[in-house]
C-alpha cells in the first residue's frame, strides 16, 4: 500500500514539475537566449592572439661510443620531447602565478611583454617513420601582437637555462673534453710512430690495432675527435626551427564559454521561477 502511495506521489510531483516547466517555458527560453547573447557580447570585448613556433630538442646521446668506438642506439624508450614539454609547463605555471621577476631573469624578456602573455602550451611534433620525437610545437596566447616580439628567443633561453639541462650539459661537456684530450695524446703517439716509420722506412715499426695499421687508427681517431668537438659545440638542448607566425586574432566565444553562460542563466531562471511559485503559494496561503 505504501509502495503504491509513493508511486502516486512521484507521478503527481512529476506532473506538477511538467506543468510548471510548461507554464514558465518562456523564462527558460529567454535565459538560454540571454546566455548566448551575453557570451557573444563579452567575446567581442575580449580579443586575444595566438601563434605557434617549432623547436628541435637535442637527442639524448650516449657518448660511450667515444670509448667503445661503436655507435649505440639510445632512442629506444627515451623521448627527448617529453622533457621540453615539462619545462614549458613550468614556464606556463610561472606565467599564471605572475612570477615576473623570475621570468625576466630566465627569459631575458621585459615585464611589460611578459604581462601580455596569457598561456604557453607545448606538444610533440611527431615525424612519420621515427620512433621518438625531438620536435616540439609551442603554442602561445597573448593579449596583443607585441607579446610575440622576440618571444621565441626568450622561450629557448628559458629551456636552455633549466637547472637539470645545465647540469647535464656541464657533465657531457666535461666528459667530452676528457675524451678529446685523451684522443689528442693518442693521436700524438701515432703521429710520432708514423714519423719514425717514414724516417727509418722500416716495416718492423708498423703497429696494428684490430687488424688495422696505425695509419688507419690515426685516421679513425682523428675523425672521432672532430665528431666529438662538433658534439661539444652542439650541447644546447633546443634550437629554433620555425619562429612564430603572424599572430591570429581570436575571441572567447568558444562552445565551452557559451555552455557555461547558458547554464548560469538557466540556473538563475530556475531561482526566479522558484520565487514566482513561492510567491503565488504564499498569496494563496494568506487568502485561506
Amino acid at each position: 500500500m505504501t509502495h503504491s502511495k509513493n508511486e502516486i506521489d512521484l507521478i503527481e510531483l512529476s506532473i506538477k514539475i511538467f506543468i510548471y516547466l510548461k507554464k514558465y517555458f518562456w523564462i527558460f527560453a529567454l535565459a538560454i537566449i540571454l546566455g548566448i547573447a551575453y557570451s557573444m557580447i563579452t567575446a567581442k570585448s575580449v580579443i586575444f592572439y595566438e601563434s605557434e613556433m617549432l623547436i628541435k630538442t637535442r637527442s639524448e646521446n650516449n657518448f660511450m661510443y667515444a670509448v667503445t668506438l661503436r655507435e649505440l642506439n639510445t632512442n629506444i624508450e627515451e623521448n627527448p620531447g617529453e622533457l621540453i614539454v615539462k619545462i614549458i609547463e613550468s614556464l606556463n605555471k610561472n606565467i599564471e602565478n605572475k612570477n615576473i621577476e623570475l621570468l625576466e631573469q630566465k627569459t631575458g624578456l621585459n615585464e611589460k611583454q611578459l604581462k601580455q602573455i596569457t598561456s604557453i602550451e607545448a606538444f610533440h611534433q611527431y615525424i612519420k617513420g621515427e620512433a621518438v620525437s625531438n620536435f616540439v610545437t609551442v603554442k602561445v596566447t597573448g593579449r596583443n601582437k607585441d607579446a610575440f616580439s622576440g618571444l621565441s628567443g626568450g622561450i629557448i633561453k628559458y629551456i636552455n637555462t633549466n637547472s637539470y639541462i645545465l647540469e647535464k650539459r656541464k657533465n657531457d661537456s666535461l666528459f667530452l673534453a676528457d675524451i678529446i684530450q685523451k684522443l689528442n695524446l693518442k693521436i700524438a703517439e701515432l703521429d710520432k710512430l708514423q714519423e719514425n716509420f717514414i724516417k727509418n722506412n722500416s716495416i718492423n715499426n708498423i703497429e696494428t690495432y684490430k687488424d688495422n695499421s696505425f695509419f688507419t687508427e690515426n685516421i679513425m681517431l682523428s675523425s672521432l675527435k672532430e665528431k666529438l668537438i662538433y658534439e661539444q659545440s652542439q650541447l644546447n638542448q633546443t634550437e629554433l626551427i620555425e619562429d612564430f607566425f603572424l599572430p591570429v586574432e581570436k575571441t572567447n566565444a568558444s562552445k565551452k564559454s557559451i555552455l557555461i553562460n547558458v547554464f548560469i542563466f538557466l540556473f538563475l531562471s530556475f531561482i526566479v521561477v522558484f520565487f514566482l511559485i513561492l510567491n503565488k503559494k504564499a498569496k494563496e496561503y494568506q487568502k485561506n
